[in-house]
């Protein structure tokens, strides 16, 4: 487990608040919401050009590429207080945000 993914949370300490009942603005944890996600970064690049061949005729070049710094989105952390792993992000995002760097290049003629 990376320190980056403990950075700033104390599980012992946030369970002795949350059996105190010392909840402050943690009072919506009891449906999910107590504990924040680290930041989603994502960043795509598209090119294209049109190259003109004859008055009707058009050639297009395109490249796309997504996640191009490839930056490793981390998971939320484990919120079941029962858990030994509470409070510890143990993957990483998925549905799109979370992919490896993905190149694409593409031509089209247009008449």
């Amino acid at each position: 487990m990376s320190p980056r993914s403990l950075r700033g949370f104390a599980s012992a300490l946030f369970l002795f608040v949350l059996f105190l009942g010392v909840l402050g603005h943690l009072r919506q944890f009891r449906q999910g919401h107590g504990i924040r996600s680290p930041g989603v970064l994502s960043f795509d690049l598209s090119l294209s050009r049109i190259f003109q061949v004859t008055e009707r005729l058009q050639f297009e070049t395109r490249a796309d590429a997504f996640n191009v710094i490839n930056h490793t989105n981390l998971g939320n952390p484990v919120t079941a207080r029962n858990a030994s792993n509470f409070g510890k992000i143990t993957s990483t995002t998925t549905g799109g945000i979370g992919d490896p760097r993905i190149l694409q290049f593409a031509a089209k003629i247009r008449f």
